[in-house]
Order: structure tokens, then C-alpha cells, then sequence
């Protein structure tokens, strides 16, 4: 009979520490797994930030853009309309003969 109380503790000790080895390993898992969010969540704000500077420069570019265009219209100078910019321009060219 103690014999047997003697087993089934040891038994109880062992699942025991089982449970609590299992346990560890979730809470490291977790801990890993925390880290790795938190690493994107970084990388995901540098990346938002960069995007917002980007097209900061972007619209830079288009406002000063604008004005150079303005200011060649202001010196007389032909300007394409912005629908038509990076189309070739046919309308001075010789039609083919095909």
C-alpha cells in the first residue's frame, strides 16, 4: 500500500514537472513571438514614416514643377498640359508615308 502512495506520487511529481516544463516552453515561445511583433511593429513605422516622407518630397517636386512651368508660360515658352506629359509629340513631326 505505501508502495503504491510512493508510485503514485512520484507519478504526480513527474506530470508535474511535465506541466511546468510545458509551461516554460510557452512562455518563452510567447516571449519570442512578443519580440517578433514588436520588431514589425518597428519596421512597420519606419516604413510608414518613409512612405510619408516620400511623397512629401513627391509633392515638393510637383509644386515646383508647377511653377517652373508657370514661369516658362510667364516667358512665352510652350508647355504640354500634364495629360499629355511623358506622350511623344506627333503634331510636329511629318506624317509617314505607309
Amino acid at each position: 500500500m505505501v508502495a503504491d502512495l510512493e508510485n503514485r506520487l512520484a507519478e504526480y511529481v513527474h506530470m508535474a514537472q511535465e506541466h511546468k516544463e510545458k509551461n516554460n516552453e510557452k512562455k518563452e515561445s510567447e516571449l519570442e513571438y512578443q519580440l517578433k511583433i514588436s520588431k514589425m511593429v518597428d519596421e512597420l513605422e519606419k516604413l510608414k514614416k518613409d512612405q510619408e516622407d516620400l511623397l512629401e518630397l513627391l509633392t515638393d517636386q510637383d509644386n515646383k514643377i508647377m511653377l517652373y512651368k508657370e514661369r516658362l508660360i510667364e516667358l512665352g515658352d510652350k508647355v504640354e498640359s500634364d495629360e499629355s506629359s511623358g506622350e511623344l509629340d506627333t503634331d510636329d513631326q511629318p506624317e509617314s508615308s505607309n
